[in-house]
């Protein structure tokens, strides 16, 4: 059964990494949705290397935010937001994305339902 990673995914990224989401932040500001990027298409061996590696952000979220709600420390919690990050961000240049390829296709992806389905029949 395939699973859809890409709205887990922007949580992830919003709620984990700061360093990954300013890109996103910075486009979410525009005041109408036409000043989004130009569309772009994605070749399959690039959408496969996303979907992998969405699919592993997905799981390091998931394991870092039962960690952080363990904790009542907000020191503690913010550690393990950074550890988090970082890992993130490792996943995503092990796979061989930059960080703003990988914003720039997820803000692709979610505004667009076709590479959205795409990406998610990448995924097993």
């Amino acid at each position: 059964m395939k699973c859809k990673v890409l709205v887990p995914v922007a949580f992830a990224l919003w709620a984990a990494s700061p360093l990954i989401t300013s890109t996103s932040e910075a486009q979410a500001q525009g005041t109408q949705p036409e000043q989004a990027a130009p569309a772009v298409s994605y070749s399959d061996s690039q959408l496969q290397g996303y979907a992998a590696v969405a699919v592993e952000v997905r799981d390091l979220n998931d394991k870092w935010q039962k960690r952080a709600q363990e904790s009542t420390d907000p020191a503690k919690v913010q550690k393990i937001r950074q550890q988090a990050s970082a890992e993130m961000v490792q996943a995503i240049r092990d796979e061989g994305l930059s960080i703003k390829e990988y914003n720039e296709i997820t803000q692709a992806a979610l505004q667009n339902p076709e590479l959205s389905e795409r990406i998610n029949s990448f995924v097993e």
